[in-house]
């Protein structure tokens, strides 16, 4: 998974440096999950990238309450099992 700040108006289909970046995230196999605004000016800047092939995430959602011009939190839920508990005799 690789999530952050990306700065690339990827809702806008006319911003070339957007095309660009989504046609390279493409070349690499990997899905954008965030759908919704996430910067104060109505466009998605923050992004969860995984694996097309993969089910790592699910219930990708946004919130509306942060004080900067990021005005949308991004949350999602993580489906990834832990390793089982190994106990280890020592003497």
């Amino acid at each position: 998974m690789i999530s952050g700040d990306f700065n690339f108006h990827v809702d806008d289909q006319a911003n070339r440096e957007a095309a660009i970046f989504l046609d390279l995230i493409d070349s690499f196999n990997l899905k954008q999950h965030v759908t919704g605004p996430t910067h104060r000016d109505g466009h998605t800047l923050d992004l969860l990238l995984t694996r097309s092939t993969d089910d790592a995430i699910s219930h990708v959602s946004t919130t509306n309450y942060l004080p900067s011009d990021h005005h949308a939190a991004v949350k999602c839920l993580l489906n990834i099992n832990h390793p089982d508990h190994v106990k280890r005799k020592i003497r």
